[in-house]
């Protein structure tokens, strides 16, 4: 039997980038607390991208210039921002791709997590054997307050990858997930800017609590030491948690991979895909 994985992956990163010195120094006279966290840029899309078009752009990069697409079966959109909250946003990037119209499309939203919730829909549908290849596509787009610690780290880009068991050149072996509803964050239907909790509780009852012991049930599931991890991602905006993190489940620190803070920001639904 053929193992599920990844086949291939592609980000869209759009080209501008913000100086985040330049967002500190505007707003020095109202906000002097962030003025030491100016450092690096984030990415920063056009007027007229969204997370539908950032995530046509990566998936194009995926599936090339040829017409033949049918080999697609299944299209997995996920995002917190998209563009429409009433219409099929997945059905909206099949028809751009020129993808077959039998292609199952399904919109997965309503948190951060969504990007992730997609990939391992995509890898249930292809282990099940209800598709041959499934497309994951993952993009935000999300505005934040003026002089907020979120304009300083909030960047946009998209992800695309595919899942087959041709040319797998990362194996899935397992997933494992705790449902806690830990509020750091929440966005209202009506409100434009995300409203968020304190960074120490976010920090020390948020992170270093509940992804320890994930990453031990999932190890000890596995049979899996933590010194055969190569490669721990962990998308995180405070300094130090992955580090803090690796320590407390064996992981040797020096696998953590770069969370691509000081050049792009974080990408919201899709950062966890994107670090790969």
């Amino acid at each position: 039997m053929s193992d599920t994985g990844i086949s291939s992956i592609a980000n869209y990163i759009p080209r501008l980038r913000l100086q985040r010195k330049a967002i500190t120094e505007s707003n020095a006279w109202m906000a002097p607390n962030l003025v030491g966290k100016g450092k690096g840029t984030k990415a920063i899309s056009n007027w007229d991208e969204d997370s539908v078009t950032m995530s046509v752009e990566a998936a194009r990069r995926i599936l090339g210039p040829e017409d033949d697409r049918s080999q697609v079966n299944s299209l997995f959109f996920a995002s917190t921002t998209m563009p429409y909250s009433d219409r099929l946003n997945s059905g909206i990037i099949r028809a751009a791709l020129t993808l077959e119209e039998t292609t199952q499309c399904s919109d997965v939203s309503s948190s951060l997590k969504s990007g992730t919730t997609a990939l391992i829909n995509a890898f249930n549908s292809v282990n099940s054997g209800k598709s041959s290849l499934s497309l994951v596509a993952a993009s935000d787009k999300r505005k934040a307050r003026v002089a907020s610690a979120q304009e300083l780290n909030f960047g946009d880009a998209a992800t695309a990858i595919s899942i087959s068991k041709d040319n797998v050149i990362a194996k899935f072996i397992d997933s494992a997930s705790l449902s806690i509803d830990f509020i750091d964050h929440f966005r209202g239907p009506n409100e434009e800017f995300d409203y968020n909790w304190e960074e120490r509780w976010i920090r020390d009852e948020g992170y270093l609590k509940i992804i320890p012991k994930l990453i031990n049930n999932l190890l000890k599931d596995n049979n899996i030491s933590p010194s055969d991890i190569s490669r721990f991602i962990l998308p995180c905006i405070f300094p130090r948690v992955p580090q803090t993190i690796a320590k407390k489940t064996g992981i040797n620190p020096d696998c953590i991979v770069d969370k691509l803070a000081v050049s792009v920001g974080d990408t919201g639904s899709c950062h966890p895909l994107i670090m790969l």
